[in-house]
């Protein structure tokens, strides 16, 4: 079959040479000797004119019988081979029904052999890229059975639940701690939620520390083996540890943002207590906070006049051209300016001759607050 011909084998009363040269293509289907392969009997076979041309050399120009050769199991089946008895008239006797029997047996066998090598060798190969497939995953992968007993398990797997006699105590102690913890997880799963992710907490055999995966588990059937659970742990240590700082970061910020909202609230507190104007603006001159007389002159309503806005900017420029002297020039952190600035009335264009007095303040991070 694997060279798709005919060949012979070994003869008796033949030449050798004749044995060796002869050769038939499976594939003609026109020729008595590969229709007799599907025979379900002896065959009677005219040597002279096969394929269009003579065979006498070997099968002579009479007729000769071709007997199928077929295993125990093959009733129905194309033969393995042919049996051919060239003498004129011969007939098939009980010695050569036996024969025939016998050899049609043991090609069998041989080819049969041959086969489960192959299939043998394939299963190995097969075998061997699973392993590597499943080793290439850091995520440890295992097959167990219904009651959590290992059958597969990739190398990350054996790593946390597979343990030797030779290796310390320790590691024994954590192996079978791992190993009743992920029954316990696995028991659960089978009987809540099969295909819903849980966290598992096992612990690292080679240095004790804890390890926390996420585990999705699924059953598979088997004809043969029975039901088994395929489990992937994912390993979720890091990601916990970066959530848990994550949330640790933002209870702080949490914090500090209520810090700093209550201190503007006191300082908003008393700035408002004051009769006079105050404002405080960046190292830009741009107003980050002011009390309410001092927005009663420089802010306006969207509803007012065009006579109240012309005011209010009046007194923006002139508020600005006083503090840019103190922002711009060579005056330090502490130290006061003063000054007079005309301001007016929005509402009632009153001018109003005020005395300003500023200083510059040096925040923690670096930057020039300016407070009037």
């Amino acid at each position: 079959g694997e060279s798709n011909q005919l060949v012979g084998l070994p003869g008796t009363g033949v030449p050798a040479d004749d044995i060796d040269v002869f050769s038939l293509p499976l594939s003609d289907s026109h020729d008595p000797l590969i229709r007799a392969l599907a025979a379900p009997g002896p065959v009677v076979v005219r040597a002279a004119g096969i394929n269009g041309h003579g065979r006498s050399t070997l099968l002579g120009a009479g007729q000769f019988a071709a007997i199928p050769l077929r295993g125990a199991r093959d009733t129905d089946d194309e033969a393995v081979g042919l049996v051919l008895l060239l003498r004129p008239g011969a007939s098939v006797t009980d010695d050569i029904s036996w024969l025939s029997t016998v050899l049609g047996q043991k090609i069998d066998q041989i080819r049969g052999r041959g086969s489960l090598a192959e299939e043998v060798r394939k299963l190995r190969r097969e075998r061997a890229l699973f392993f590597t497939i499943i080793n290439a995953v850091t995520d440890p992968i295992m097959l167990t059975d219904t009651e959590g007993r290992l059958i597969v398990a990739n190398a990350r797997a054996e790593k946390l639940f597979a343990a030797t006699e030779e290796e310390s105590e320790g590691r024994r102690r954590a192996v079978e701690l791992n190993n009743m913890l992920f029954s316990a997880a696995l028991s659960r799963t089978a009987v809540e939620a099969p295909s819903e992710a849980r966290e598992l907490l096992l612990v690292d055999p080679s240095d004790g520390s804890d390890l926390l995966f996420e585990v999705l588990s699924t059953t598979v059937e088997d004809p043969r083996e029975g039901t088994g659970i395929v489990s992937v742990l994912r390993n979720i240590t890091d990601l916990r540890r970066a959530t848990e700082q994550i949330e640790e970061n933002y209870q702080k910020l949490r914090i500090a943002e209520m810090a700093v909202r209550a201190e503007r609230d006191r300082l908003n507190l008393i700035i408002d207590s004051v009769a006079d104007p105050i404002i405080v603006t960046d190292q830009s001159g741009a107003t980050v906070l002011m009390n309410a007389p001092a927005e009663e002159l420089f802010t306006v309503a969207p509803d007012a006049d065009d006579t109240a806005q012309r005011t209010v900017q009046s007194n923006d420029a002139h508020f600005s051209s006083f503090i840019s002297g103190l922002l711009l020039g060579e005056t330090g952190p502490g130290e006061i300016r003063r000054g007079e600035i005309g301001l007016m009335n929005p509402n009632t264009s009153e001018q109003i001759p005020v005395e300003a007095i500023a200083a510059k303040v040096q925040s923690e991070s670096g930057g020039v607050t300016a407070g009037v």
